[in-house]
């Protein structure tokens, strides 16, 4: 069951860890915008995390690690790592993650979340194909999504057992 849920402000002081999947894409910044002034106010630290995702073969198979493969994971790394140096700037903690792909870039969010006990995840809801991935992190994710569309919070939901 998915309940929506209204963020009030005494449920930031609970939280020290907000999970932001970046695609990179044109709304990172916007979204670091956002989400920045509320990590300061939680006093969280905030995990920047980006999957590398794998191509499928045409046989099904998946593309093994390759020089092009590293190369996006450096990339990758290199502008996660000058978003965090702009978040400290900012009096936000910030931490880097890149990690390689499998084919389901929910389930890596969704257990990174697991992993690092994240209070939150802040991300980006992709329209059209994309889409799946936000839809499939809102409803497995193990604490509170906060879905943001082109420039403004969609909404935020919490999967209830």
């Amino acid at each position: 069951m998915i309940l929506i849920w209204h963020m009030d402000c005494s449920l930031l002081t609970q939280m020290k860890t907000i999970l932001i999947p970046l695609d990179l894409g044109v709304h990172t910044l916007s979204l670091l915008d956002y989400t920045v002034p509320m990590a300061a106010q939680a006093n969280a630290t905030l995990l920047l995390f980006h999957v590398i995702r794998r191509q499928p073969y045409d046989n099904g198979t998946f593309e093994p690690k390759t020089e092009v493969h590293q190369r996006m994971k450096q990339e990758a790394e290199i502008i996660l790592n000058q978003l965090s140096r702009q978040t400290l700037e900012r009096g936000v903690r910030s931490r880097v993650l890149v990690q390689d792909g499998s084919c389901n870039p929910a389930e890596a969010i969704v257990q990174c979340a697991k992993n690092i006990r994240a209070d939150m995840i802040v991300m980006p809801r992709a329209r059209g194909s994309d889409s799946c991935t936000s839809e499939k992190v809102l409803q497995s994710a193990p604490c509170p999504v906060l879905a943001w569309t082109n420039g403004a919070p969609a909404h935020a939901r919490r999967s209830i057992a």
